[in-house]
């Protein structure tokens, strides 16, 4: 359906979490895709790329197997 986006935290985005800023980041998407439906020449919302912090990296690998067989989290205490 052309012209048919969607924006909200129920949205995949890069921030990948049901939050405002997931709700933002997918409203700032749709909004270029709109402008670039219309061939308009306004200036597009900025998109900022999610700073994901190096030192996690380890942690989540450690996380993954367990994860993927339905196994708490090594941190959850309850």
């Amino acid at each position: 359906m052309p012209n048919f986006f969607l924006a909200g935290d129920y949205v995949r985005t890069d921030v990948d979490l049901a939050t405002m800023e997931g709700a933002n980041e997918s409203a700032r998407r749709a909004v270029n895709a709109l402008l670039d439906a219309d061939n308009s020449d306004t200036e597009r919302c900025r998109i900022w790329e999610l700073f994901r912090p190096p030192e996690m990296e380890a942690l989540k690998r450690v996380d993954e197997l367990p994860y993927r067989l339905g196994l708490p989290n090594t941190f959850d205490l309850g």
